[in-house]
């Protein structure tokens, strides 16, 4: 087992801690950029609505 070469428990405990702190870094970034893609979702979904607006405003007025 690789954590056999490790001199002491504290060194694991060190290891285990860093790699907790990235997994939790890790996924809060996840969940910010799936609201930032909710959002940006939205306001395409917004543009889309606005321009079939715009677009049947221009054939009513002709």
């Amino acid at each position: 087992m690789a954590l056999d070469n490790f001199k002491t428990k504290q060194d694991i405990n060190n290891i285990k801690n860093d790699i907790m702190l990235k997994k939790s870094s890790k996924e809060k970034r996840l969940g910010f950029l799936d609201k930032q893609k909710e959002k940006l979702e939205k306001e395409v979904r917004d543009l889309e609505f606005d321009g079939m607006v715009y677009d049947n405003l221009l054939k009513n007025w002709k």
